[in-house]
């Protein structure tokens, strides 16, 4: 690709999000206030307003995320910055120093329970300290791994080795792979992963709802391990994981790659 093909590329991109800024600073504040409260339901679409909302917050503001009058956390923003997430529980999985990855990861969980946010200006930003834990919106995206993504069954593949007992990839043929993790489970992922593609690209099999043109299968093999076997086009995956991990990377990846 050309240089001048580029220029004209990151030009195109700039425009489109200079008029997306300008349509919503020319919306009525009541409108987006009423827009605020409510959060649709797909996770992923709550996803991008929490990233949105981050976003556009210069002054320093708390972000309360509610589910049927509950509250889940607070985001503490500031400069178009997230500084922390905080829940009024004292919740052990909110860490006061998170980073980008951290971060990301508990925006994932929280669009899947909130319904709705409210927002409220911090009256002394001096509460607001730079610890250098902050991160950016940009920051958080590529965490969840949204833009600029190379391949869906990649990320899959990176976001199930954190915790896999046993895991094989391979970009032409099932039997051409490559294998990580405890030798025992070999043959399983072997023999398995032939014969699972060959049933995912049939219409009657039950298949867990992927990204883009990506399907897959999660089978239990025990009380506590599940094999993950998802592929698309001449790429796959087959993994062996603890059964709460392994469902926890499928829909971090279903809701970042949808």
């Amino acid at each position: 690709m050309t240089s001048a093909n580029l220029s004209s590329q990151e030009s195109t991109g700039e425009t489109v999000n200079l008029k997306e800024v300008l349509h919503r600073f020319s919306t009525k504040s009541a409108w987006l206030a009423a827009e605020r409260q409510t959060l649709p339901e797909a996770p992923r679409a709550q996803l991008e307003v929490l990233l949105r909302e981050i976003s556009e917050t210069v002054l320093p503001r708390r972000i309360e995320l509610t589910a049927k009058g509950e509250t889940l956390a607070t985001l503490t923003v500031s400069s178009r910055r997230l500084y922390a997430i905080t829940s009024p529980k004292q919740d052990q999985s909110f860490a006061p120093d998170a980073d980008a990855r951290v971060f990301a990861a508990q925006l994932l969980e929280l669009s899947k329970r909130a319904t709705a946010l409210t927002t409220r200006t911090i009256d002394d930003p001096s509460q607001i300290s730079d610890t250098g834990n902050s991160c950016s919106v940009s920051a958080l995206r590529g965490a969840l791994v949204i833009d600029d993504r190379p391949c869906d069954i990649a990320h899959l593949a990176d976001l199930l080795e954190a915790t896999a007992l046993a895991q094989m990839t391979w970009s032409s043929d099932p039997a051409k792979h490559v294998f990580s993790g405890a030798e025992a489970w070999h043959p399983l992922l072997q023999s398995h992963a032939e014969r699972l593609t060959g049933e995912l690209s049939g219409s009657k099999t039950a298949k867990f709802q992927a990204a883009q043109d990506a399907t897959g299968v999660a089978i239990p093999i025990s009380e506590d391990k599940v094999l993950i076997v998802a592929c698309k086009d001449t790429l796959g995956i087959a993994s062996v994981c603890p059964i709460e991990e392994g469902l926890k990377a499928i829909s971090a990846w279903q809701i970042s790659d949808t």
